[in-house]
């Protein structure tokens, strides 16, 4: 498993500076996976198809921006295929939901923090709430522009 990431950071217009992401390497890689794929449908998700199911899963800054966010959280409830009995599912999300991304119909959202947690437990029936908290992050676009954002986050233990 690789050790190290090298990628580039947009600074402004053409210019862009080169950085290297590493792992501490007292760390072991070989206990951790990450994955990307199509969050509606993990079945097309090769490196997921014979694996077997995983202790904990996080589904970040993604829920409102799935066209069909009940069926992603679908895979979850109705088999152990991805998660297992006990494992742990995190879903952290700025609940940004809009009609061009999500059928309003199908928004996960309430009028207030409490009762988006509560819309989003009735899509997680055999799943119990461990935690939840707002957790600030931001997102740096380029060296003058960035954007401050605060995601609902929320642990959940699978029964």
């Amino acid at each position: 498993t690789a050790k190290s990431l090298s990628y580039q950071r947009w600074e402004t217009g053409r210019h862009n500076t080169q950085l290297t992401a590493e792992v501490d390497p007292a760390i072991d890689c070989n206990q951790l996976g990450f994955v990307q794929g199509d969050a509606a449908n993990l079945d097309v998700v090769p490196l997921l198809q014979n694996n077997e199911p995983y202790d904990a899963i996080l589904l970040s800054n993604l829920m409102c921006r799935l066209s069909e966010p009940e069926y992603c959280l679908k895979q979850f409830t109705e088999s152990n295929r991805y998660l297992q009995q006990g494992g742990i599912l995190v879903i952290s999300s700025p609940n940004t939901w809009m009609a061009q991304y999500t059928n309003p119909d199908s928004f996960l959202d309430g009028a207030d923090s409490e009762s988006t947690l509560a819309a989003l437990g009735e899509c997680l029936p055999g799943f119990e709430r461990l935690h939840e908290e707002d957790l600030p992050f931001m997102i740096r676009e380029h060296r003058r522009k960035y954007e401050y954002i605060v995601a609902q986050v929320s642990v959940w233990r699978k029964l």
